[in-house]
């Protein structure tokens, strides 16, 4: 299996996956923004733009996002 791409050195089914796919909450800030950075990488821009807060979100501008979107 793939390791996450959060640099945790965990794979990524039993890292971030749980998270970015819904089935649990991230338990810590931590824990939320290596998700974000994963979901990211994998060009999840859903799960990023559903876990920002209400004042990030007047800022958060998709088609910016995507155009940054690792190739």
């Amino acid at each position: 299996m793939p390791l996450c791409p959060c640099g945790s050195a965990k794979e990524f089914e039993t890292c971030c996956k749980p998270y970015i796919a819904g089935q649990q909450p991230a338990p810590t800030a931590e824990a939320l923004m290596r998700a974000r950075y994963t979901a990211f990488t994998f060009g999840n821009l859903d799960y990023v733009e559903k876990t920002i807060t209400e004042e990030a979100s007047h800022w958060f501008n998709r088609v910016d996002m995507e155009r940054s979107l690792p190739g």
